[in-house]
């Protein structure tokens, strides 16, 4: 059996199927198809995958764009505030973590602090 494939002009293909028995040809056949079909099932496939990874990706983006804003929302709306409040003249005093304190031999160790500090008293109170 000898066989042989010719791709012709990109749009269809054949095959020679020839057929030999103790040396002599005793028969042939051609099969041919088109390769349309082909393409065109590449090509819904290409775009079937195009347009899944546009949706994924939109979805992505939405997602994130939730996210962002439910996160960013409480900080920023406090920023916003306290500018806010800085533009009408009301300042609040700043509370000071427990790491820095308000002790007295910690002002003596941190300058910077202490000026603070006296900055922070200096404030009238609003309460």
């Amino acid at each position: 059996m000898i066989y042989e494939h010719k791709n012709l002009d990109g749009t269809d293909s054949k095959h020679l199927i020839s057929i030999a028995h103790d040396g002599k040809q005793i028969g042939s056949d051609e099969i041919g198809f088109s390769m349309n079909a082909i393409k065109d099932r590449e090509r819904k496939l290409l775009w079937g995958n195009v347009a899944t990874l546009f949706l994924l990706v939109a979805g992505l983006l939405v997602v994130q764009r939730w996210a962002l804003a439910r996160l960013l929302k409480k900080p920023v709306d406090a920023f916003v505030g306290a500018t806010q409040d800085m533009v009408e003249g009301r300042y609040q005093a700043i509370g000071l973590g427990s790491s820095l304190g308000h002790n007295a031999d910690r002002d003596d160790r941190h300058p910077k602090l202490s000026n603070w500090t006296a900055r922070q008293r200096a404030l009238p109170n609003d309460s």
